[in-house]
Parts: C-alpha cells; structure tokens; sequence
C-alpha cells in the first residue's frame, strides 16, 4: 500500500528525493522502538543521497538492492525515493512487501 506526503491521494503521487512517498506505516511502531525500515530507490546513489539529506544512517535504513531481502519478513515499511518506479524489479519488490505485510 502506498500512502502519499503531505496529504496527497496515492494514485496521484510522485516520487523523487524531494517528494516521498511511504508505504505500510505502522502506527505499532512507536511501541516496538528500533525497527529497520527499507528504502527502495531507483539506485544507490538515491538512496545514498536520501540518506543524508534525511540525516538517517545505514543501520536503521536499508537499500532495497534485489526483491529476496524482503522475503520472509513481516511488517516491511520504509520509503520509496528517486527513480524507483523505473526499476526493472519493482513489481517483484511490491509482491514482497504485500507478502510481509498480510496479517
């Protein structure tokens, strides 16, 4: 599920370093404390580029580099950024995260 920024309906988000979008925001989060989050990002110099300008460090945030990191985990949440629409793996990547995040 994709939730957009600021207000803005899903099927009408874009995203870029600048605009993003998240998905599965779990509200149980702030109960859990630490929680790795994934950012899928068109490459990885975005996520990279994500990274600092958010201030976040690579321990909490993990590149989505292939669809099988995903694989086997539940409640996957984090950001999409950049170019990662065009990736060749993306519908790959969004069947995992439904997967992880099936109840």
């Amino acid at each position: 599920m994709i939730v957009a920024k600021s207000g803005e309906h899903a099927s009408n988000a874009t995203s870029s370093i600048h605009s993003l979008n998240t998905f599965d925001i779990n509200q149980n989060d702030k109960l859990i404390g630490f929680t790795t989050k994934y950012i899928i990002a068109g490459n990885y110099s975005e996520y990279n580029a994500f990274l600092k300008r958010k201030k976040f460090n690579t321990e909490e945030y993990k590149f989505v580099y292939n669809p099988s990191i995903l694989k086997g985990l539940k409640n996957v949440h984090g950001y999409y950024v950049g170019s990662w629409k065009t990736r060749t793996d993306i519908d790959e990547i969004k069947s995992a995260i439904e997967d992880a995040n099936l109840y």
